[in-house]
């Protein structure tokens, strides 16, 4: 098979590797059968995925190391889940290894009470509102647990609570898989619409190939204070986002800024996923509003976009 659909209804069922749980009766029913059923068809043939809706907690199942395994092998996992967390990073206190070593989460709390959640800004479901709650979907929300990432270098944040902390994150950059975790039951989407585009874009993201191309410009400190007539040091994070086997060189320049500027690393060559400090300094003037853009230039075989990033001092 080009990979697996698995869900569980509460009862004990093995999950052994490699992954063969074939799909059943899901809990959102026959609706959301047929919902993974159309979007099933933009996986490939080869492809490794595995789609999980899990009712509580994984590894009462002894499935955790089957996934670990399953994922160190290159796999694609979305699994969401109202008590996952809860279950397996809190209760009863004992934490089960692959939830933070392969999802790169942390439980923050159980029952989060609210029902209304939205895709973050930039994310693979930026844009989207809906309901955990109502007829439209399973109406089984009794206690959605809150997460937080726990490693930003390979994760972030995809969906939140309304108002409130995360419910959802990705995983992947820089490591040999790629995982969707919700912290709520996907089945409880209460408009077809919005649970059929989220399953698509996660199916889309999981299979996409490896990025070729990426950069990220991050200052350490938004905001630094200096004396009149002194130089003030700053330090930003150069991160090659690409996945790609080949190291890039990023050459750095300043603009933008009224007042005296160095940059004192000019160019940066990373391997893929790696990052590494840049420095730059500026001359704290006793009049004009500060600010200072930061370009980072991808020097490669082949023209590439410039990356702006704003940093004020």
């Amino acid at each position: 098979a080009r990979c697996v659909r698995a869900w569980d209804d509460g009862r004990p069922a093995r999950l052994d590797y490699p992954v063969e749980v074939s799909a059943s009766s899901p809990p959102g029913g026959r609706a959301e059968a047929e919902i993974v059923a159309a979007c099933w068809e933009q996986v490939e043939e080869g492809q490794k995925l595995v789609l999980w809706v899990k009712m509580d907690d994984v590894d009462e199942m002894d499935a955790g190391q089957a996934l670990a395994t399953y994922l160190e092998d290159g796999g694609s996992l979305s699994l969401s889940g109202q008590d996952v967390a809860y279950y397996d990073d809190y209760f009863p206190h004992i934490h089960a290894s692959y939830f933070r070593d392969y999802l790169k989460a942390r439980y923050v709390r159980d029952n989060t009470g609210i029902s209304d959640l939205t895709g973050q800004t930039g994310s693979l479901v930026e844009g989207l509102a809906f309901s955990i709650s109502g007829s439209g979907g399973a109406d089984n929300p009794t206690s959605p647990d809150e997460i937080s990432v726990l490693d930003h270098d390979f994760a972030s944040s995809v969906v939140s609570y309304i108002n409130d902390g995360s419910a959802g994150q990705e995983v992947g950059l820089g490591l040999p898989y790629r995982t969707i975790y919700l912290s709520y039951g996907l089945e409880a989407i209460a408009s077809t619409l919005v649970h059929t585009e989220i399953i698509s874009c996660s199916i889309a993201w999981l299979t996409a190939p490896p990025a070729s191309t990426g950069l990220e410009v991050t200052p350490d400190e938004q905001s630094l204070i200096g004396s009149f007539g002194g130089i003030v040091a700053h330090t930003v994070g150069v991160r090659n986002t690409a996945e790609s086997s080949i190291p890039d060189t990023f050459n750095l320049s300043l603009a933008g800024s009224s007042w005296p500027t160095a940059i004192i690393t000019p160019s940066i060559t990373l391997a893929p996923c790696a990052s590494a400090p840049a420095a730059l300094s500026v001359e704290v003037q006793a009049a004009a509003t500060p600010w200072l853009r930061v370009a980072a230039i991808r020097q490669t075989r082949a023209p590439a976009p410039v990356l702006l990033v704003d940093a004020e001092p």
